[in-house]
């Protein structure tokens, strides 16, 4: 029985994995091109967009939970209804990290690879939902995800800079620290446990033929920033921010599995 349900598996993720991909380039090809020749007020453009991707997303990870590759586990949901210019925070171990926080999040940008803005799967998912673009330097980075906050979004980052394989020792860069530190932003910690073998940096996705793959999903209360300065005034603006990334790391370290 084990061995037809890991074929089983296999196959329905070959097929899940590749309509991903399929989707991606309708959606970017139909829809966005569509939805930028009707909408031209810029702001309500981007709303629309995103919100379409997040149901998109919500859909496309239900369906792997009903045809039995995932199994999802969401808690404190009810904490992000309120969120605004919000600094939504994740380690970063699988593929689908994305995905899920970009389908229970609220109105969420991100920092992404310039050279995926060329790509043709990704591209109007990029242009229509304005995320950024990492050319340039720091400091330009920088104020292109202040600019975004301030239009009311949040804002995803990964401060691990790439997916990472060791997840009982987490190494964060202080690249969102600063950001925060630019106006006080809050952030919002998430903690996202799983278990299998497939979808890991290095792992190839057919290892899905041991076992379904299972997510636990916390959403952790705001980091007050504001209240970090005050208690760390007297630092300098650099310090504060290694500070900062570290009192973060540990946060969501105690809570990895």
């Amino acid at each position: 029985m084990q061995v037809i349900l890991g074929i089983y598996r296999v196959i329905v993720a070959t097929i899940y994995l590749a309509v991903f991909g399929v989707g991606a380039l309708f959606i970017s090809a139909i829809f966005f091109n569509l939805l930028s020749l009707v909408i031209k007020d810029k702001q309500k453009k981007v709303r629309i967009s995103r919100t379409f991707t997040s149901a998109s997303f919500r859909l496309y990870l239900k369906s792997g939970e009903l045809i039995g590759i995932f199994k999802f586990n969401f808690h404190n949901l009810d904490k992000l209804k309120n969120d605004q210019k919000v600094i939504y925070l994740a380690h970063h171990s699988r593929l689908l990290d994305f995905v899920i926080l970009t389908a229970i999040g609220k109105n969420t940008s991100c920092v992404v690879k310039n050279s995926l803005k060329k790509n043709p799967f990704f591209s109007g998912v990029i242009s229509c939902n304005q995320y950024i673009g990492n050319h340039g330097s720091s400091e330009q980075i920088v104020q292109r995800c202040k600019d975004e906050l301030e239009k009311g979004s949040c804002l995803m980052i990964f401060p691990e800079g790439t997916r990472t394989r060791n997840q009982s020792n987490l190494k964060f860069t202080h690249g969102f620290s600063s950001i925060a530190l630019t106006n006080n932003y809050n952030i919002r910690p998430f903690v996202l446990n799983f278990k299998g073998r497939a979808l890991r940096k290095g792992a190839p996705w057919y290892l899905i033929y041991y076992s379904r793959l299972y997510f636990e999903v916390e959403v952790l209360d705001l980091f007050d920033t504001k209240a970090f300065v005050q208690q760390y005034q007297d630092k300098e603006i650099s310090a504060q921010s290694r500070i900062l990334a570290k009192q973060l790391q540990n946060i969501i370290q105690s809570k990895v599995a």
